[in-house]
């Protein structure tokens, strides 16, 4: 029987092997948490850690396959239903090759069923930060926090913004991070999540983009129970007490 969470692997599918691709000398493990619509890049011994022994025997298993170079391996987080499932996702080695890294895929945008975002709106906005790439920008203070949690304590403040998609609906816009640091990893993240430059051309166009989707969102999950577990060090070893629900 198919997991609800299944469908993540096939519509990101594209994204994981580029970030993959991006960070294939560290052969990093990929999660995909659905209410922050980001896609983070762990090491594979730091996740590990954090598993039942069973589930520490068949990650050990799969990863066989990333350091192969046949697979990658990516997970799939919904806070709110407190579900995690991975998959092993293969790697087409022509396919691979002609991934680009600095170009994140173009979800077709569509103006069937949105609810939250303006079609046309989001289409033009799209568009006008195309053409002014790179764009600067932060996280903001409740992303940071967010990034720390996920493991990311040493992020820098100063980011830009090198490419923009659609992901949809539930999602909105997201952009292609790339830290001023040349060494600093690439990743994906919801424009709602950072502080663009008040000095750029399309600041306040984008700050208004913002303040409509979260007003928007915030309507549509009022009455939704909200809850929350992330991926993190145990204290103590030797503690019986869980603060995650481990993979099954």
């Amino acid at each position: 029987m198919s997991n609800p969470l299944d469908y993540v692997f096939g519509e990101h599918r594209i994204n994981f092997l580029k970030l993959h691709k991006t960070l294939q000398d560290e052969k990093p493990i990929l999660l995909f948490d659905v209410q922050e619509q980001q896609i983070y890049a762990y090491p594979y011994h730091e996740f590990k850690a954090e598993m039942s022994s069973r589930s520490q025997a068949v990650l050990e298993k799969q990863y066989r396959h990333v350091l192969a170079g046949t697979h990658i391996i990516a997970f799939a987080r919904d806070n709110e239903q407190r579900r995690l499932v991975s998959s092993l996702i293969e790697i087409d080695p022509d396919e691979f090759q002609r991934i680009d890294i600095n170009e994140i895929v173009q979800m077709p945008l569509n103006n069937m069923g949105l609810k939250i975002d303006n079609y046309l709106q989001v289409a033009e906005l799209i568009n006008k930060m195309k053409a002014d790439l790179p764009i600067p920008a932060s996280p903001t203070p409740d992303t940071k926090i967010s990034l720390s949690k996920q493991g990311l304590r040493n992020m820098e403040q100063s980011w830009q913004i090198s490419d923009v998609v659609y992901m949809g609906d539930e999602a909105g816009i997201s952009c292609q991070i790339e830290s001023l640091r040349k060494s600093a990893s690439v990743f994906i993240i919801s424009l709602t999540h950072l502080i663009v430059d008040p000095l750029h051309p399309l600041a306040e166009e984008i700050k208004t983009y913002q303040i409509t989707r979260r007003k928007k969102l915030s309507q549509s999950n009022q009455g939704k129970k909200k809850g929350s577990f992330t991926i993190r060090p145990r204290k103590n070893r030797n503690s019986n007490k869980r603060t995650t629900k481990r993979q099954r």
